[in-house]
């Protein structure tokens, strides 16, 4: 009532709330351990993208051509020697 806590309910409520962190910590530390596939693509695949272009230019054809396919939806064909899409095209006729 006097705004102030006694020693007592001061340890129920550090008891409780030590629980509940040593609980999350237990959860995270279990988190950390797993292997999933998100965390191995980005220890693995993500520096690739730090330096695409070395890497395209360092691959061989059928690694060139997956990467192409992953940056454009469409097919690409060659135009007066240029590159362009399917839908480039159509909006030039």
């Amino acid at each position: 009532m006097d705004g102030t806590i006694t020693p007592q309910d001061y340890q129920v409520m550090k008891d409780r709330v030590d629980k509940d962190l040593a609980l999350i910590r237990n959860i995270f530390n279990h988190l950390q351990e797993q292997n999933s596939s998100f965390k191995s693509y980005i220890e693995n695949e993500a520096p690739m993208l730090e330096d695409l272009l070395e890497y395209y230019s360092k691959s061989d054809g059928a690694t060139k051509k997956k990467i192409l396919g992953y940056i454009f939806a469409e097919k690409l064909f060659l135009e007066k020697g240029k590159v362009a899409t399917l839908q480039t095209k159509k909006s030039h006729n």
